[in-house]
């Protein structure tokens, strides 16, 4: 967002954000003062107890800022990842940003939320 003069005006809520597959700078620095960046990921269905990776397709990453996904069933019921319950830990889901893609691990069949998205917040070597 930019006011009347051009300048940057950073998001301070959700509903001022855009979220894209594609590669955005964000407006924003990280405390070394490089750009953050932030890309969402179609990672499509959850796993069946078990690890699966999607590739994120980014370049010259430096540090990963943050990560936070989104699945939902068909009912559109949702759970935010990563996930842990304290009375269920062979429940939780886990969450991994690496160099190459994303690492989704879960204790559970959870296949039925068919549709997960993973946004990843990062600044590049680049910057």
């Amino acid at each position: 967002l930019h006011n009347a003069d051009g300048e940057i005006i950073y998001p301070q809520t959700i509903s001022d954000m855009d979220y894209s597959t594609s590669e955005q700078d964000t407006g924003c620095k990280w405390i070394d003062g490089k750009k953050i960046y932030r890309k969402t990921i179609n990672f499509g269905a959850l796993p069946n107890t078990s690890a699966k990776s999607v590739a994120h397709n980014i370049t010259n990453i430096d540090h990963f800022v943050k990560s936070e996904g989104i699945a939902w069933t068909a009912s559109k019921a949702a759970v935010h990842l990563p996930f842990a319950s304290p009375n269920q830990l062979v429940g939780a889901i886990s969450l991994l940003a690496t160099n190459s893609g994303i690492d989704i691990s879960t204790g559970n069949d959870r296949r039925e939320f068919a549709n997960c998205y993973v946004t990843l917040w990062y600044t590049k070597t680049t910057d």
